[in-house]
């Protein structure tokens, strides 16, 4: 569909690769690619696919060149449930958790078919895998089997084979000779395939042996079914096998197993164990046993295939995919990304990076969201959480993140219920806690936010709390505010911005208030200290909804607030304590009629970008790009007309020296390279790319280094004009055209930038080959 041929044209390249040269408009990936889930071979490519629970990736062995595939590249979604490979057809089969359904051709062209998706069944679509047999396809499905054909690339048949033609969660499907076997929640099912209506549920019989119990697995070879029980004890599952006088053990019943999948592959049967897995030969007999990596990590295959070499690739739950020649000698092969799709909040200076996991539910209840916290540095994501062994156990829920701006080797991030904890170059230095801060212990330490301000003291807010704010000094002295009764034990409160004034805004979200306090410089001094409620009533807020869910400040010192009803800002803030002012709501023009700007709309986030230009993200409906005063739209990117990955917004925030905005979704972290950058305070450092402008280029020209809002005219050598812009923040942007549209002819052009008031002036040149 034209999605997709638009996403397919789209340049993709790795997140943040040198993000300075970056395309302007083009979207990057972070997702998690070391969560292997399924693996599969083409035979005829020698390219191994693999998936992960967000994203495919493949490996092509003659190469090595590795291929990230996932909503940039064209795909539908990211909550991927398995992958298989037809190689008779030569073409990739996707399959999501909802039942959509992607086939990936050989030409790289994705077609998607929705059909289980959109259906009005009832209950779970999800597509637990695919059991390929010549032309069809059997999709085992929450409520069923689909049966897709492929070389048609159609749906042809679908078996509601329970009780009456009830839904019946089906795992897995498999041939023999003879009858067609359906592993189920509820047992083992099989239809004779000479049935002359397989599709009539009175034609399935169930297999007695195996009563009720939950069958996760069936595979049949060389006349041997073999069917696994998934006990719901650890290490209490049991593989069986009927060879065709009746059902006996496969391995012996003493021992202990937990199966993750069964598959057969290369003409053998290959079974994935929690922490190792065994091939075996067409008569049973055991070919490899590989239970050890190099690196010493218990192996957690998911599934596993095997190439005409007898190189095995295995699905690996905690590293992507390896590549496994015997025990000891073991390549790990995925593409760099973050240890999870967790992303509650993000904080972004320069090329430094850091994302907090989160989270929290809508109560503003623990999630104990052990995920910990991915920092991006040298182009490479890492992380810091209990898994890797670099903090502890007992710390969850990070759910704040404030890099220093005078040294961004300094950053602290909030637990909520762990107190606050402090790193300098990724180590962890000292948890601040009751014992050695101002903080206070309700329900754990709950850091709900963290702010600096501009003379580089740590604003640190402690929810739950009478004390529900503190102030971590420059010079490392804490000091603790009450702000009872605005605070107390029963009120989560979360974000907290500084504004120009010094004016400290802290959100309590559920009860849609902000509180406004200010210490007047006076950090031990409480006589001064200045404190206000900010609510729904006129004269005291006028804050819309019932609920707060973000909060920002622009380059003009406003302060927008996102609500269940829409977007307010507070414009003048210079004495709120004495001059009060109520929030205004923006009223927008649209069809003829005069609105509220997203009235109906959750604004879950706000980043503002280096033109101050508003980004709202949203609970529903992805996020909105809005001009400076918010009254424009620029772009409204939602799931289904961009790549971003789900249209829930948890955070948005902006490199301002590249111009990318980092969108933190419930899906996982997706960025875009935007055209406006942090302006400058001077014309010293104005650079312009591409430079030279190449003739394969088709993409934007950018003029950076720029004052705010600077007049820029581009002329040919003899000074005839030929384009003349407004920068967007400290960036302009040029299409390589005249004033006509045409594309400009190969030469020197002259570019002349003036700031708004004319003072300021410098010129750069450009060099364009058409």
């Amino acid at each position: 569909d034209m999605k997709n041929k638009l996403l397919l044209m789209l340049v993709f390249l790795p997140a943040f690769l040198l993000a300075q040269y970056v395309p302007i408009g083009t979207w990057g990936d972070n997702l998690p690619y070391r969560n292997g889930i399924a693996v599969a071979y083409d035979k005829t490519g020698k390219t191994v696919y693999a998936a992960s629970e967000s994203s495919v990736f493949r490996y092509i062995k003659e190469t090595e060149e590795l291929n990230r595939i996932n909503t940039i590249f064209g795909i539908s979604a990211t909550n991927i449930s398995t992958i298989e490979y037809d190689n008779n057809n030569r073409q990739l089969l996707i399959a999501y958790k909802d039942g959509n359904f992607d086939v990936l051709t050989q030409d790289d062209e994705v077609i998607n078919f929705p059909f289980i998706r959109t259906s009005s069944i009832i209950g779970d679509k999800i597509i637990h895998k695919i059991s390929i047999y010549n032309e069809k396809a059997y999709l085992a499905c929450g409520f069923g089997i689909v049966v897709f054909n492929l070389n048609k690339r159609e749906i042809t048949e679908s078996y509601l084979y329970g009780p009456s033609g009830s839904n019946i969660n089906t795992y897995d499907v498999c041939e023999n000779d003879s009858a067609l076997f359906a592993a189920s929640q509820n047992g083992l099912y099989y239809v004779l395939k000479n049935t002359s209506n397989i599709a009539d549920f009175s034609n399935w019989k169930k297999v007695n042996f195996f009563g009720n119990k939950k069958i996760k697995n069936c595979v049949s070879l060389n006349g041997n079914l073999l069917v696994h029980y998934d006990d719901a004890d650890y290490g209490e599952d049991t593989i069986y096998v009927n060879s065709g006088s009746g059902w006996n053990y496969f391995y012996p019943q003493s021992e202990q197993l937990t199966v993750m999948n069964i598959t057969i592959n290369n003409n053998k049967i290959m079974i994935a164990h929690d922490g190792y897995f065994d091939v075996f030969r067409p008569d049973l007999s055991l070919e490899e046993h590989i239970f050890q990596y190099n690196d010493g990590v218990i192996p957690a295959p998911r599934e596993v295939v095997q190439d005409e070499e007898n190189i095995y690739w295995a699905a690996d739950y905690f590293k992507g995919m390896e590549k496994v020649i015997n025990n000891w000698n073991v390549e790990t092969i995925a593409p760099n990304g973050p240890f999870s799709k967790d992303c509650w909040q993000v904080d972004a200076i320069n090329e430094n990076v850091w994302v907090v996991s989160g989270g929290l539910d809508n109560t503003m209840a623990n999630l104990y969201n052990k995920n910990g916290i991915n920092y991006f540095k040298n182009y490479e994501w890492d992380w810091i959480n209990s898994y890797k062994g670099n903090i502890a156990d007992s710390l969850y829920d990070f759910v704040a993140v404030a890099i220093n701006p005078s040294d961004v080797s300094e950053v602290f991030v909030g637990s909520f219920g762990g107190g606050l904890l402090h790193f300098k170059n990724q180590e962890l230095q000292t948890i601040y806690d009751v014992n050695n801060s101002t903080l206070k212990n309700t329900f754990g330490v709950r850091i709900g936010g963290l702010t600096f301000d501009k003379s580089g003291n740590l604003w640190v807010v402690n929810s739950n709390a009478d004390y529900g704010l503190h102030v971590l000094t420059a010079e490392g002295e804490w000091y603790g505010f009450n702000l009872s009764p605005f605070t107390s034990s029963l009120k989560p409160a979360t974000q907290i911005i500084v504004d120009d004034y010094d004016n400290k805004w802290i959100i309590l979200p559920k009860d849609g208030k902000i509180i406004l306090f200010n210490e007047r410089g006076t950090f031990n001094d409480i006589s001064d200290d200045k404190k206000l409620l900010l609510d729904g009533n006129t004269g005291s807020g006028a804050i819309p909804g019932t609920e707060i869910f973000s909060i920002n400040i622009d380059q003009d010192n406003q302060v927008w607030i996102g609500t269940d009803e829409g977007v307010a800002v507070f414009y003048n803030n210079y004495d709120m304590f004495e001059d009060f002012q109520d929030a205004q709501q923006i009223f927008i023009q649209q069809d003829d009629l005069t609105q509220i700007l997203l009235e109906t709309e959750s604004v879950s986030a706000i980043g503002i970008d280096g033109a101050n230009r508003k980004w709202f993200g949203t609970k529903n409906s992805g996020v909105y790009v809005m001009s400076e005063d918010a009254t424009q739209e620029i772009h409204h990117f939602y799931k289904d007309n961009s790549p971003i990955y789900s249209n829930n917004i948890y955070d948005i925030a902006a490199n301002y020296k590249t111009g990318e905005i980092y969108i933190a979704t419930d899906e996982g972290l997706i960025t875009y390279k935007s055209d406006a950058t942090a302006p400058t305070n001077n014309y010293d450092s104005i650079y312009v790319y591409p430079n030279p402008v190449r003739e394969d280029y088709d993409g934007l020209i950018a003029i950076r280094g720029l004052l705010r809002n600077s007049n820029v005219k581009i002329t040919d050598i003899s000074g005839n004009l030929i384009y003349e812009t407004t920068s967007l923040g400290g960036q302009a942007i040029w299409d390589g055209k005249d004033l006509s549209g045409n594309k400009v002819k190969t030469g020197i052009y002259l570019i002349f930038c003036n700031s708004i008031d004319g003072k300021v002036r410098k010129s750069s040149k450009i060099m364009v080959i058409n």
